[in-house]
Parts: C-alpha cells; sequence; structure tokens
C-alpha cells in the first residue's frame, strides 16, 4: 500500500478520550496502519467553527504524526499546516497545494491534533466537523512529484487544483460524489470517402 487517507472529527472518540474538545483532541483510529520505511503526511482539508477568546488571524495545525519539528514563533511545534483565519461562522478549508512533511513510521493507531493561535494558545474551537489528511510513502511520493504541478480542473464547477485528491474531496463535498463523472473524449473526425460518380445511361424510348 502507497498511500492511504484517513477523515477524523473531534467527537469520534469521545467515549474513550472525554476530554477531547474541539482546539485539542485524540482519535483512536478505525484500525491500525503499519507504515514502513519513509512516509509522508498532508492536511488536505478542514471545516471549522471557530470561537476564538481573543482576536487571531492565523491558526497553527499541530499532529503528533509529524516526524520533524518546525520553528514558530520561537517554539517548535510538529506543524502539519497554518491557516488564515476568515471572520465567517463556519470555515471550510480545501489546500489545493498541500504540504507534505516526513511523517514518523511504525504502527499508527491513535493520533493526536492541537490547533494554536496566534500566541500558540490552544485554540477555542467549538467544533472539528471534519479533517482529512493524506500519508504516503517515499515510493508513491517519487512517483507523483513529477505531476504536482498539473493543474486539474473540477468538472462541475471548473475550479482548478493542483491535486487529483484534493480535487476528487472538492467534487465528493460540493457536488455530492468523489468521482466526478468522465469526459468522453471527442469523436474521432470522420474521413470522407470520395464518391465515385456512376454512369448512368437513359434510354429514350419513342412509341412507333
Amino acid at each position: 500500500m502507497d498511500e492511504f487517507y484517513l477523515f477524523v472529527n473531534s467527537g469520534d472518540s469521545l467515549q474513550l478520550f472525554p476530554q477531547n474538545r474541539g482546539g485539542q483532541f485524540r482519535i483512536r483510529l478505525p484500525r491500525s496502519h503499519l507504515m514502513k520505511g519513509t512516509w509522508e503526511c498532508a492536511l488536505l482539508e478542514m471545516t471549522f467553527v471557530p470561537a476564538f477568546e481573543t482576536s487571531t488571524q492565523r491558526m497553527y495545525v499541530c499532529c503528533d504524526l509529524v516526524r520533524d519539528e518546525s520553528y514558530v514563533r520561537d517554539t517548535y511545534l510538529p506543524l502539519l499546516q497554518s491557516v488564515a483565519i476568515r471572520k465567517e461562522e463556519t470555515t471550510e478549508i480545501i489546500f489545493e497545494r498541500p504540504l507534505y512533511l516526513a511523517s514518523r513510521g511504525g504502527e499508527m493507531e491513535i493520533l493526536e491534533i492541537t490547533l494554536r493561535d496566534d500566541r500558540l494558545r490552544v485554540c477555542a474551537v467549538a467544533k472539528m466537523i471534519t479533517c482529512s489528511a493524506c500519508f504516503i510513502s517515499d515510493k508513491s511520493y517519487k512517483r507523483e512529484s513529477s505531476t504536482l504541478e498539473v493543474r486539474m480542473e473540477c468538472p462541475s464547477c471548473q475550479r482548478m487544483f493542483s491535486r487529483r485528491d484534493v480535487m476528487l474531496r472538492h467534487h465528493r463535498n460540493k457536488h455530492g460524489t468523489g468521482v466526478p463523472p468522465a469526459t468522453p473524449p471527442p469523436p474521432p473526425p470522420r474521413r470522407h470517402r470520395k464518391m465515385r460518380r456512376k454512369k448512368v445511361f437513359v434510354f429514350n424510348t419513342r412509341s412507333p
């Protein structure tokens, strides 16, 4: 298996982790994943309802699956992605150019996600509605790296994306299906055969 996807919600494991909240939660995955060799992970999309106590311009999404920490505001964090905050009741973000980071290997069964504000405090988020991530092996990543710059168009709304997996998730969320309808190739041009003129014999008959 060269890649797999995770779709999580902060309320998925409340019975196991009752202390979970929107800005910081742990999730037990439906099944464990054994990642041998080199793997990378990226946040593809997230939807949440902000409830910040103070004005926040940017939110930092941290995950314990990130192997190498990033230097953020004079400290090191397992940063998965940073998000510009918009003044909306429900914020939906689709990362058209996902940032792939080295992931720690081994067996993955529980993951922890923490959202931090400008001051790196845990964000007061009303509810994390959805969050999806992609895990891709080094072998598969190298195979697809040459196509990351290719722009892909959603066949339903013509929005452009740089990765097919993100385009498919956009199509599933916005248009109801994960796989857009295939556009049939144009029919080949018809070859006009040169018509041969037929000889027509006309007999003029007269009555005697």
